[in-house]
């Protein structure tokens, strides 16, 4: 064990005795790292967030107001890491070389950003590169192209929601005419059965007037006749104007029920939302690759480590 003791001893003695090539080697390592750093191919990159709209379909007004996205947000950001997009996003840059974009990389990932229900689904797309200015196009016309993607799922549903908002509006419209003569009929009706009314009134005060040894017993009977009649008639006409009645009702519930119809529409064109860009992506100033700091610490380390272990060896060989 004291053997041992010494022998470590002896090693660390020898190391500091060879600390100046030590030290030397290890800045010699981290000064090339330096230099090699500024030859390697500087890399940037940037990114850009979308969010995934989502809509609600017209089909059902009496269900549950429940959101559909208008497409996966994780099938969504598989489909751009299997490079879906690339093709079609180099054409719309008009750039007709397209291996030079498969050496970097282009990552998507989707998240939810928020709580509860008011979640919102989100994907993120990544893209590197050695130009700046190229992450910033490429990123800017993969996002109009989902964009565009989605908007005639989106549009197909604005465009039924506004038909059922304009096919009720219209339907109130119609009940509220409706209404309106049948109102106007329930007057004409109580009008006329008023007057009937102050008939039958008439006949009777004129009927009690006279006294029945002085009149024809056939001018009695048609006096009585007339009288009851009039009597029958006022009560038809009495039904007809509560049947109106009824009906202007149930036409009056109809409309709260197209006006109920009509909010829930107006509601779910509200909360429909576009597939849409969150964040724009920003031209990168400062490259993510080669980090120069840890490429330097690297070098230097290993340096240390040879010339360390270079120094050891010689020891050991020459014991």
């Amino acid at each position: 064990m004291k053997g041992d003791e010494v022998s470590v001893q002896k090693v660390v003695r020898l190391l500091g005795n060879r600390k100046k090539v030590i030290i030397g080697v290890t800045l010699a390592c981290g000064l090339i790292a330096v230099v090699m750093s500024f030859f390697l191919e500087k890399v940037y990159q940037s990114s850009t967030i979308i969010q995934v709209g989502s809509i609600y379909s017209p089909s059902d007004p009496t269900r549950q107001i429940i959101a559909e996205l208008i497409e996966n947000p994780a099938l969504l950001a598989e489909a751009i890491n299997e490079g879906s997009f690339v093709s079609d996003t180099l054409k719309k840059m008009g750039d007709t070389n397209f291996e030079k974009y498969f050496d970097v990389e282009i990552k998507a990932e989707s998240f939810e950003y928020g709580r509860g229900r008011d979640v919102l689904p989100m994907v993120v797309i990544y893209k590197e590169s050695p130009d700046p200015g190229q992450i910033v196009e490429f990123l800017q016309n993969m996002a109009a192209i989902i964009i565009e993607r989605s908007r005639e799922k989106y549009e197909a549903n604005r465009v039924a929601l506004e038909d059922s908002i304009k096919n009720a509006e219209e339907k109130i419209i119609n009940i509220s005419n409706v209404i309106a003569i049948k109102q106007r009929m329930r007057e004409t009706f109580n009008e006329y059965l008023d007057q009937e009314k102050q008939k039958v009134e008439n006949y009777e005060r004129e009927f009690k007037k006279i006294n029945s040894d002085q009149i024809n017993p056939v001018e009695l009977l048609f006096l009585q006749s007339s009288t009851m009649n009039i009597s029958k008639m006022i009560e038809d006409i009495g039904q007809i104007e509560s049947d109106l009645m009824a009906s202007i009702e149930e036409n009056q519930a109809l409309i709260g029920e197209y006006r109920d119809m009509m909010a829930i529409f107006k509601l779910r064109l509200a909360l429909s939302t576009p597939t849409q860009v969150i964040q724009e992506p920003v031209l990168p100033i400062e490259p993510i690759r080669p980090k120069r700091a840890l490429i330097v610490v690297i070098a230097s380390l290993l340096g240390l480590i040879f010339s360390s272990s270079l120094i050891f060896i010689r020891y050991i060989l020459t014991v």
